[in-house]
């Protein structure tokens, strides 16, 4: 894993980074060697040897496929330029349906696939539908260059990964480029601090159409976000734009100013790296880290040579357990019990395989918020049920100091007269159960209902139980 010598201040990167695999340009293509690969003689060959193995695959079915592309994604991606491209003459002995399964299995090996669109696909075909971005249609469904973008920036979580698979190029144009985050991030702390911090702050995001009714039509997020020693972002200029427009909020002077400055950087030919996707070719590249774009193409006029691409969104699995995402398994499992499922009753309910949803139910993995919409459009629960409180007791002891209690007392009084002293003592945010110390300040000397000292309290006859203790 890569180290980054820089200070963390207010979850912003302060320094310039030097680093070369997060920090590079125009130069990379000097050294395609960091990014570009052919699958090995002994993988290809198990491949060949398992055609008939390749549309219903099981897990381990391709072991050599498996541990290669395991330690590529270690090698080019994690711990490297965050970009992998598979050279599609590697499979020149397979067919273009054989080709498409090899590419569905890799792109599973490195993790989750997410579901792209309110259609449900998890593989989405790209190619030139004869729309425009500047009437609202998304990105992949024209054949316009030039917009630099992260992948779904319009979703709360976006993916880890994107994934491309090249069937037919165009006829001319349509060259893939690639700009890093981090070179961007760099030329602006280094010129224009004052709209490097803007970028930190929270934009709208068009949702282009893909949301539920009642849902938000937006997102609000940051361009830029530093976390865990590492630089995330998410940018498309036209779903910035328009999605302040949805918002009627105006873009400030130095919001624009921001977004302007950005852009601007990634027209410099010195920042982009370019690469020509041909047929069979299999690129995968970190998110996160990278701005990715084209040029402009011009289709082919014979319907089976124009220009399609297949798309996937990949989570990356990790095979640590999380105690977040272990709590919530467990709570989830309650959910399948009340409902009477088992994990592969849920599973195929929610079209996701048993492995994921074993996953997600012992704690390797995050539920991806849309399996949370599906969950709640077919079972009758509500989206609350998968919103848990943040366990302040994970030990399960917690403790309230005597002058922690002593400093919340507060006197109640009835008919004006000091009646009892509450205090707050220890209690978990989780638990049913709210303990109270109390001292009764009123003392009474009979039995009498009609002494005036005596009041009633008309606020819990019908609901409350209390237990004296001590």
């Amino acid at each position: 894993m890569y180290i980054l010598r820089s200070i963390l201040m207010s979850n912003t990167l302060e320094n310039i980074v030097n680093d070369g695999n997060l920090v590079w340009g125009k130069n990379l293509e000097n050294h395609p060697e960091k990014f570009w690969v052919k699958l090995t003689d002994i993988t290809i060959h198990e491949l060949k040897t398992k055609k008939n193995q390749l549309k219903n695959h099981k897990k381990n079915s391709f072991p050599n496929l498996e541990n290669e592309i395991n330690k590529l994604k270690i090698e080019k991606i994690i711990d490297g330029v965050g970009l992998l491209i598979i050279d599609g003459t590697s499979f020149v002995d397979f067919s273009k349906d054989e080709v498409k399964q090899i590419y569905e299995i890799i792109c599973k090996l490195l993790g989750t696939l997410y579901i792209q669109n309110i259609k449900d696909e998890k593989i989405v075909e790209i190619t030139d539908e004869g729309k425009s971005m500047l009437s609202g249609a998304r990105y992949h469904q024209t054949k316009e260059g030039g917009s630099y973008h992260t992948d779904s920036p319009h979703w709360e979580n976006v993916p880890d990964l994107v994934s491309l698979f090249c069937i037919n190029q165009a006829k001319k144009g349509g060259i893939s480029k690639f700009v890093s985050t981090y070179t961007i991030h760099n030329q602006i702390l280094n010129e224009q601090n004052d709209k490097l911090k803007t970028l930190y702050e929270k934009f709208y995001f068009d949702k282009r159409g893909e949301f539920q009714t009642n849902e938000s039509k937006t997102v609000f997020e940051p361009v830029f976000v530093f976390e865990n020693g590492k630089l995330h972002c998410r940018y498309l200029r036209n779903y910035i734009i328009s999605g302040h427009e949805l918002e009627n909020v105006p873009l400030s002077p130095l919001q624009k100013d921001s977004i302007d400055l950005l852009e601007q950087i990634t027209q410099v030919p010195e920042n982009i790296l370019s690469y020509d996707l041909k047929t069979n070719d299999m690129i995968f590249f970190d998110n996160h880290r990278m701005l990715h774009g084209r040029t402009e193409f011009e289709d082919y006029e014979e319907e089976d040579k124009k220009r399609r691409l297949l798309r996937t969104w990949i989570k990356m699995n990790s095979r640590e357990k999380k105690p977040e995402f272990v709590r919530f398994g467990r709570y989830l499992l309650g959910i399948l019990n009340d409902l009477k499922r088992r994990p592969i009753d849920a599973a195929k309910e929610l079209n996701i395989s048993l492995e994921e949803m074993n996953d997600i139910l012992e704690g390797y993995k995050e539920i991806p918020p849309e399996i949370i919409t599906r969950a709640k459009t077919i079972w009758p629960i509500n989206l609350r049920d998968f919103y848990l409180l943040e366990d302040d007791c994970p030990n399960g002891v917690k403790i309230m100091r005597e002058n922690e209690s002593a400093e919340s007392s507060r006197i109640m009084t009835r008919g004006e007269n000091p009646y009892y002293e509450y205090r707050d003592t220890v209690m978990s945010q989780v638990a049913p159960f709210r303990p109270e110390w109390i001292k009764e300040l009123c003392v009474v000397d009979d039995n009498d209902p009609k002494n005036i000292l005596a009041k009633w309290n008309n606020g819990h006859f019908m609901h409350q139980f209390t237990y004296f203790i001590g």
